[in-house]
């Protein structure tokens, strides 16, 4: 269902789970990533949050996917809920170009709360052949009302996303020889 226009909006805010205030280096100004968000009717509405390409602006729609580094176990994330009957959904990519939804999470819940996207084995992350590594990447998170809940207005803030990975590769004679660089060196850009 559609959102009331000029919605949805996002903002960065100077605001932190207070677990996370401890660790706060002096002087550093620290923000949330803030959405908010009406629709016109109950429903199965949703806002899909792209990551944008790195000194991109969002209106310029520069989606680039989070590349994730090692064999990824799972995702967690500071959300900050307002009690509504909403839930979250991280969306990734495997090598294959296929798209899996992860764990949904409910947000009725009020204030800070870390929230835990473990990545199900059944997506691959691995193939017998070297490189055995075949990255997944983050493409989406979304946020889907559910079919009673208030759609007046609501505000959800993000902070850390954090991914826990396994980067520990297996040394062996000639293991050398899979570096992207020496790969680059020897075959050109392409690999080939």
């Amino acid at each position: 269902l559609e959102s009331v226009a000029p919605y949805p909006r996002a903002a960065y805010a100077s605001a932190r789970p207070r677990q996370l205030k401890m660790t706060e280096e002096a002087g550093k100004d620290y923000k949330v990533l803030g959405v908010s968000s009406q629709f016109r009717r109950r429903g199965y509405n949703y806002v899909e949050i792209f990551p944008v390409r790195k000194g991109s602006s969002p209106e310029a729609k520069e989606y680039e996917p989070l590349n994730v580094k090692g064999y990824c176990e799972e995702f967690t994330m500071w959300v900050w809920g307002a009690n509504f009957d909403y839930e979250i959904v991280i969306y990734v990519r495997d090598f294959h170009g296929i798209i899996y939804p992860l764990r949904a999470i409910k947000l009725n819940y009020a204030g800070w709360r870390l929230l835990r996207f473990p990545i199900p084995k059944h997506i691959p992350q691995l193939v017998k052949e070297m490189p055995q590594e075949r990255p997944i990447e983050i493409v989406k998170i979304g946020i889907t009302t559910t079919p009673f809940a208030r759609v007046d207005m609501f505000y959800i803030y993000f902070d850390e996303l954090k991914v826990v990975t396994n980067t520990y590769k297996a040394q062996f004679d000639g293991f050398e020889l899979l570096e992207k660089e020496k790969i680059e060196e020897i075959w050109g850009a392409t690999g080939r």
